[in-house]
């Protein structure tokens, strides 16, 4: 798991890259259409998990 800061994607450059065809059946209004929105995550930590066993990670010292 990820944690940190989030911000939403404006540019219409990155939202285009992003843009896959196929989701014209749930944004009919491409990567224009106001539901369509991109989140870029800025990570500040991590959780790791596997059977019983977890660690944190403080990803701000990297």
């Amino acid at each position: 798991m990820l944690g940190g800061e989030i911000e939403i994607v404006t540019e219409r450059e990155i939202k285009e890259v992003i843009w896959q065809k196929d989701w014209e059946m749930y944004y009919p209004g491409g990567p224009d259409d106001p539901d369509h929105t991109i989140l870029r995550l800025f990570p500040m930590f991590a959780k790791y998990y596997h059977q019983l066993n977890f660690a944190n990670f403080n990803l701000r010292d990297y």
